[in-house]
């Protein structure tokens, strides 16, 4: 019977380490150059000081391997640009194998990114990275050449960096894809792109003309920039996290919300904490819906958010994406004009969900009926919204109204629900068939101290 299969350590770099950076990356296989079967090919990148070493780890026919150094991409990126070279981090997914189109053998691309001391003109904005995509390419033979993705850079060319993927095009044409640096939620790596060559091109078989500077982006639609617009956002807090959750909004959130555009109208938590569990709602406003667009852009990329969301405090508040409905007001509504007489009443927050081709009709009834009702039984009309986006634009209305307290809150539905008045209205406004497709859905909310509706 074999014994039972066990893992073996053939390599341990750790003693060569000084920070939590880099490490072995874009571990492949290539043939042995000195005898039958494969090698290994490794870059090490050992942390502030790496200099991005490719290693090659070859059988030594007993059951281990000999390490040799080939090239690193340090000096490769100096003697390229001509300048000085101080840390470089490369193969950050793969060492990435092509069958070359002249030798048909099979040759590995290495991208990498340097910090460059001496023609700062190059440099990233705001740090000391190389703002081009440098790449090396080894051959079968472990000969190095360097290339750079749209040429050599130039200030007013694309920024760049770092290449960070390849990929052959699956579709027949010869194309090689390349795509960096990368985009996250951090300022400064914000930031991603592809461009495609010949392979050709991208061997350096042959040359090729820079890409176009891309165009000015097109105008947004007219509906975009109409105004103002709002929105409806819904967060579920992980379990023991939602005082941080709510703590964050008091202390931050609130604040950097209004210093990009970006306008709170109220924030709530449901009074049912057991039906809906750790939820946080709030609704915001914007000038348009581009407008929205472009000022939650600023705020997610600020050094200030950033540093918040770097407070252990305020790190895996939320347990799932947040939900963000965006609104219009209806022509009936008359949000900007609503003042609270009583700031320790209940708000509710309603969702209809209409027929096909009734959302108009059921808009009708509110507008004529349904609102001077709710006002004659207590209630204070808020504020009525359609959704922007497609599907829901064309059947839900969501609504907010306001009662002197949770009780009350009854005790006026049943007055509204028990008028003669409402009786006819819902009776002659469904003649010809029902307006809602199901019960509306609804939740009561109370304000948190720092809403601005109270």
């Amino acid at each position: 019977m074999a014994g039972r299969p066990t893992y073996t350590e053939i390599l341990d770099l750790n003693d060569d380490t000084d920070t939590d950076v880099g490490g072995i990356r874009g571990l492949t296989t290539v043939n042995n150059p000195n005898g039958p079967g494969d090698s290994l090919l490794m870059l090490w990148a050992p942390g502030g000081r790496s200099t991005s070493q490719v290693k090659r780890l070859d059988p030594d026919g007993k059951g281990g391997y000999t390490v040799h150094d080939e090239a690193n991409m340090l000096d490769l990126m100096s003697k390229a640009l001509g300048v000085k070279v101080t840390y470089t981090l490369g193969a950050h997914s793969m060492m990435y194998p092509v069958i070359h189109p002249e030798t048909g053998k099979t040759v590995h691309i290495i991208g990498f990114q340097g910090n460059i001391h001496g023609k700062d003109h190059l440099r990233w904005k705001g740090s000391a990275l190389y703002g081009g995509a440098m790449y090396a390419v080894r051959t079968s033979d472990g000969k190095y050449s360097v290339h750079e993705v749209n040429n050599h850079y130039e200030p007013e060319k694309a920024l760049l960096v770092s290449p960070r993927t390849f990929c052959v095009s699956p579709f027949g044409d010869d194309q090689f894809f390349i795509g960096g640096h990368d985009s996250s939620n951090k300022v400064s790596d914000n930031m991603a792109w592809i461009f495609k060559a010949p392979l050709k091109v991208a061997l350096g078989v042959t040359t090729a003309k820079d890409a176009l500077q891309p165009r000015s982006p097109p105008s947004p639609e007219p509906r975009l920039v109409k105004g103002p617009i709002y929105e409806l956002r819904v967060y579920t807090a992980n379990e023991g996290r939602f005082g941080h959750l709510v703590k964050r909004f008091r202390e931050h959130t609130d604040r950097l919300f209004k210093q990009h555009g970006l306008e709170p109208v109220g924030y709530w938590l449901p009074i049912d904490r057991e039906k809906h569990r750790r939820k946080f709602i709030y609704v915001l406003k914007h000038p348009s819906r581009y407008a929205a667009y472009q000022n939650w852009t600023r705020f997610v990329n600020s050094r200030a958010w950033q540093q918040v969301l770097d407070i252990p405090e305020f790190q895996g508040l939320l347990s799932e994406k947040p939900t963000s409905i965006f609104m219009t007001e209806n022509d009936y509504s008359s949000l900007a004009d609503v003042a609270m007489e009583n700031a320790d009443g209940v708000y509710e927050l309603r969702t209809c969900v209409a027929n096909p081709e009734r959302l108009a009709d059921l808009n009708a009834r509110f507008r004529d009926h349904t609102t001077r009702l709710f006002a004659k039984h207590g209630m204070k009309n808020v504020a009525y919204w359609t959704p922007f986006d497609k599907p829901d634009s064309e059947n839900k209305l969501i609504y907010l109204v306001h009662h002197e307290s949770r009780e009350q809150a009854d005790t006026n539905w049943k007055a509204f629900l028990s008028d003669p008045d409402w009786k006819k209205v819902a009776r002659e406004s469904q003649l010809d068939g029902k307006l809602l497709a199901q019960p509306p859905e609804r939740i009561y909310l109370e304000s948190l101290d720092f809403s601005p509706l109270e």
